[in-house]
């Protein structure tokens, strides 16, 4: 295509500088700058604009180089006008490719997100209903069990089963619903004090399997506040903060999950860290994947890491 281009300004450079300057020739030469703007499109838009230099640079010798010096002023505004109409077309071309560029990342950038939300939704409807299944299924079988205990210990155990199993609906439940809240609430900034938000996570997370074993350490200021969307945060500490309490170290004496938050140059940096069993280096790449469970000894729903992300 650039060959062409050349090509063709060379033709016109031709008869523009054989013949009078009254024919209007040089006016082609509008035509071929507009015409490296619809072939290189704004993607290659440089490109555009140095064929519109050469096409001027061309103008300007076939031009000068063999008109008739007795007509110098008529030269000198045919040749302003000229560059102003070459100017002006570029532009207005240019500007019609930005506005039509912009269109389409636009139109592309809701078709990426269409696709997204549909493959999520195709996964999200399988799997949750595996999920919703599996435990009132138990449930089923721990209430046939129930009725035919001989006495109290074994139906009393058998709540108990029952008791865990009502416990996981509820909490997928609640995951099912941060996703739904994530995805469908416009953002909300609100100052809060961040230690108080940290201490009324924990609070929630207090009948956790395992938490009096845990020692939970703040390393934050008491009066540190900040503006942000306050319950998309609460969603993803009360995750990550849960996942450490679920996680835990049974072989270590000292279990411990600190918070920090430090401000570093207007951005906050929150850590979440503990010393429980840790996640495989092979799955790392996994974890933020809708459903995605990284042991099947993982007791919840493979949904926690996943909204932690889009709420993020």
């Amino acid at each position: 295509m650039s060959l062409q281009l050349i090509v063709g300004n060379l033709i016109i450079f031709y008869f523009a500088s054989t013949e009078s300057n009254r024919y209007g020739t040089h006016l082609l030469f509008i035509c071929s700058s507009l015409g490296a703007f619809a072939f290189f499109g704004y993607q290659q838009r440089t490109i555009a604009f140095l064929f519109m230099v050469f096409s001027s640079a061309l103008f300007v010798i076939s031009y000068f180089g063999f008109s008739d010096s007795s007509e110098k002023i008529i030269n000198i505004y045919f040749a302003f006008n000229f560059f102003m109409a070459m100017l002006v077309s570029a532009l207005i071309i240019h500007f019609i490719f930005r506005l039509h560029h912009h269109a389409e990342m636009q139109l592309r950038e809701k078709n990426d997100l269409l696709t997204k939300t549909n493959h999520e939704l195709d996964r999200f409807v399988y799997s949750a209903s595996h999920d919703l299944q599996a435990p009132l299924s138990s449930l089923l079988g721990l209430v046939e069990i129930a009725q035919q205990a001989r006495n109290a210990e074994e139906a009393k155990q058998c709540l108990h089963m029952m008791k865990t199993r009502v416990n996981d609906l509820d909490q997928f439940i609640k995951e099912v619903i941060d996703y739904s809240r994530n995805s469908r609430q416009e953002i909300s900034f609100e100052n809060f004090n961040f230690s108080d938000l940290t201490k009324e996570v924990v609070e929630g997370l207090k009948f956790t399997q395992g938490f009096e074993n845990v020692r939970v350490q703040y390393e934050m200021p008491d009066n540190q506040v900040m503006c942000t969307d306050r319950s998309r945060l609460k969603i993803i500490l009360s995750n990550l903060i849960g996942n450490a309490m679920k996680y835990q170290d049974t072989e270590k004496e000292e279990r411990t999950v600190s918070v920090s938050a430090r401000l570093i140059a207007r951005e906050w940096h929150l850590t979440v860290r503990d010393n429980g069993i840790g996640i495989a280096p092979a799955y790392k790449h996994k974890v933020f994947n809708m459903f995605f469970r990284a042991s099947e000894k993982s007791s919840g729903s493979g949904l926690g890491l996943y909204i932690v992300q889009e709420a993020v």
